[in-house]
């Protein structure tokens, strides 16, 4: 399997933690069309043998310290902290540990996946953020509960926007459109007309403007469109019945 390696601005190097977080790719894996090949969903319909199959390639592959913590997204706004909140069963489009060794995730086909951290490591995040999630306020929800639960400061985050939908492909209604405006005031420069009531949106840079307006500024992209790069990615508005990659995120002693 390949791993797309998140990077992130304003971390302090000089740390007896490290972060290690990224996306995976669909080359590889255990799984046929339509989710070919490297399928980490277990809700679209692939052979459950399969996506265990995969699951097992990507801990051995990555060296993962612990399986990671599959969450139940629905595209909701709510976050747990991991892992005295997991259960498995509750619909949780985020979560967040400051403890080592416990991998977060979240499963995406054209959603964005964004990794939080601080300067000083003492937390790691991963957040679900399709439009809907993103204009609800699942990044402030993600991030609140982070500053009332972590011993950081908004100035010092760090967020990863990783490989999603992009701005040549993602068509939406005047509605959508709207309900960002009604949420983060002119959007215009986000989203550029295409055709009559249509528009192409830039989700990470609407993802950046959630960040601004909440005080972070150290933002980093994979710069990656899943919909023009399914031979690497899985992109649902392209192939619609498809796998998930996985963006994971977690915190080491060096």
């Amino acid at each position: 399997m390949t791993w797309t390696s998140a990077s992130f601005k304003g971390l302090n190097r000089n740390l007896s933690r490290q972060i290690h977080a990224g996306t995976t790719t669909r080359e590889g894996g255990a799984s046929l069309e339509p989710y070919a090949g490297l399928n980490l969903a277990t809700h679209v319909g692939d052979e459950l043998s399969a996506v265990l199959t995969n699951r097992e390639m990507l801990k051995t592959d990555l060296n993962l310290p612990s399986p990671p913590f599959w969450l139940n997204q629905t595209h909701s706004t709510n976050v747990i902290e991991l892992p005295h909140e997991y259960d498995g069963l509750t619909d949780v489009d985020a979560s967040f540990t400051s403890k080592t060794d416990t991998v977060c995730a979240v499963l995406t086909a054209d959603c964005l996946p964004i990794v939080i951290t601080d300067k000083d490591l003492n937390f790691v995040a991963t957040i679900h953020a399709g439009w809907r999630g993103l204009v609800n306020g699942i990044v402030a929800n993600s991030v609140q509960k982070i500053l009332n639960t972590v011993d950081t400061e908004v100035e010092s985050l760090s967020v990863w926007v990783g490989p999603a939908i992009g701005p040549n492909a993602f068509e939406v209604g005047q509605e959508v459109k709207a309900e960002f405006e009604q949420n983060f005031g002119c959007v215009d420069k986000m989203f550029t007309p295409h055709g009559h009531g249509k528009y192409l949106g830039e989700l990470p840079q609407l993802a950046r403007l959630a960040c601004n307006q909440l005080g972070i500024s150290n933002i980093s992209y994979s710069g990656e469109c899943t919909y023009f790069n399914t031979d690497k990615y899985f992109s649902y508005r392209k192939e619609g019945q498809t796998g998930r990659i996985a963006t994971l995120a977690w915190l080491s002693n060096s």
